[in-house]
């Protein structure tokens, strides 16, 4: 099991270059990567893409890579002559107004986009080195994600035990909810002073009332959604959207059966469930 929040990062030195990658985890409902890279490694994309999906299964990924210059020149000036046969064209005209004046070197370097920029480019060695270092700012951010699962399968089991104990009570306490409300139902006919009471009308309706009052199934699909959950919780592959599932079985389960149930005691019960069960929701959010 893995959280989903997570951070990596990996540095890298190799001729005259210092290469930087990190890795930043989100909650997400898919796998969501968002990646920078500086143009030099432009064309490493797509591996970049395929690494994050060896690694990483669901969540936002953000991945920045930077590549610094360590002693080197990061930048190639070029002459643009386009720009300078324009601006000497311009200057020569306006002799024609009478402006004296010569036109020497100092003049035209002043004069902007004389020079063009571009970025010297880096060889295979540093390419394979920046795929190394980013594999491996992945590997750190699985490992925190791993570290921050284990924490959450922790706190997960102990919340799952407490709703088990909690439903045991409930499952004790039925067959007393069910005599209660036979006894209310016989001293409600006494007090009527109902005389003539068909007694075989009488049998049928308080079966009626108990198959009513009746949540042993409510009960049975609880503490399989559990032992289902304690499952999924020893499971090494993505559980976060399995594990959110059961939970909105459980919470409509336990509704059904506080509503059957008609018991003060049941219904403070059900409110302790559901304040686990929500609890456990918000945080298998962050589960991948």
């Amino acid at each position: 099991m893995k959280s989903m929040t997570g951070f990596g990062r990996a540095a890298k030195r190799i001729g005259g270059w210092r290469i930087t990658a990190e890795v930043r985890t989100l909650n997400h409902r898919f796998l969501d990567p968002y990646i920078r890279m500086p143009s030099q490694l432009a064309d490493l994309e797509m591996d970049v893409r395929k690494l994050i999906f060896k690694y990483i299964n669901r969540g936002r990924v953000e991945l920045a890579v930077r590549l610094d210059a360590d002693g080197i020149a990061v930048q190639k000036p070029k002459l643009n002559r386009a720009v300078l046969e324009s601006y000497i064209r311009e200057l020569k005209k306006l002799r024609q107004f009478g402006v004296e004046g010569s036109l020497d070197l100092a003049t035209l370097l002043r004069l902007p986009n004389i020079f063009e920029y571009e970025e010297v480019s880096v060889g295979e060695e540093v390419k394979r080195a920046a795929m190394d270092t980013v594999e491996l700012a992945l590997k750190r951010v699985v490992s925190l994600r791993k570290r921050e699962g284990a924490a959450l399968k922790r706190e997960f089991a102990k919340r799952c035990r407490m709703v088990r104990r909690m439903l045991s009570e409930v499952a004790k306490l039925e067959p007393q909810v069910k005599a209660d409300a036979k006894e209310a139902l016989f001293e409600r006919i006494e007090s009527l002073k109902i005389e003539g009471v068909d007694q075989a009308r009488l049998v049928h309706e308080v079966a009626l009332l108990l198959q009513r009052l009746d949540f042993t199934e409510e009960i049975v699909r609880l503490m399989d959604h559990a032992h289902k959950f304690d499952q999924l919780l020893k499971e090494e592959g993505p559980v976060g959207r399995k594990l959110e599932f059961i939970l909105q079985e459980c919470h409509r389960e336990i509704t059904t059966l506080a509503n059957k149930a008609q018991s003060a005691r049941i219904s403070e019960i059900a409110v302790e469930i559901k304040a686990e069960l929500e609890k456990m929701r918000e945080q298998v959010q962050n589960i991948e």
